[in-house]
């Protein structure tokens, strides 16, 4: 399922807006999955804050005092809030993505709804890429971050905490070096 997909490898029925025809994306990345829990668990005492303040100080409350209607909207009003919270944060998530294809790499950056920043580099211009697991979580679920650096105006490239490090900096090695194998016919060739 794409809506809740972490990692997703040459990904059918997928584009994005900038893509050439003929390119094909390898991968389409996001944050894993686990990095999510904080803010998921943090929704759930939101949801439950009501319920719990509700039973815990029913009689001695400033909310007892006033009438129910007004409770009530106060409670709307706190889960309209909270459903935001949710949304927000599940957007900022999903839309924040990391894009390897066969002739480039792309950060697209999601800040909120109305702000995004989107950076790319052709592989021609990477010239090292390293990744690193750090930490009990990103070992137990094998993710990490990926560091390229580029000869480019943007000098690096970071995918923060994605799933697979290894297999996704083993296949940008490979891309690269297919890249100077070919460069390195195109300029023997041409001599």
């Amino acid at each position: 399922m794409v809506a809740f997909s972490a990692f997703l490898e040459s990904p059918k029925n997928v584009s994005f807006e900038s893509q050439e025809k003929g390119e094909l994306i390898i991968f389409l990345l996001r944050r894993h999955w686990i990095t999510n829990v904080p803010w998921i668990l943090f929704s759930f005492v939101l949801l439950s804050f009501p319920l719990l303040y509700r039973v815990i100080l029913s009689n001695d409350s400033f909310f007892s005092l006033l009438p129910s209607k007004y409770a009530l909207v106060a409670g709307l009003i706190w889960y309209l809030f909270t459903f935001l919270f949710i949304l927000e944060n599940y957007l900022i998530w999903y839309f924040n993505v990391y894009i390897l294809t066969d002739k480039r790499v792309i950060d697209m950056d999601f800040y909120g709804i109305i702000h995004k920043k989107v950076s790319e580099t052709p592989l021609r211009n990477i010239e090292d890429s390293t990744y690193f697991v750090s930490g009990i979580f990103p070992t137990l679920f094998d993710f990490g971050n990926i560091k390229i650096q580029t000869a480019a105006e943007s000098p690096e490239f970071e995918f923060e905490q994605v799933p697979n490090p290894a297999q996704v900096h083993d296949r940008i090695n490979d891309l690269i070096t297919d890249i100077h194998k070919t460069r390195g016919r195109t300029k023997s060739g041409s001599k």
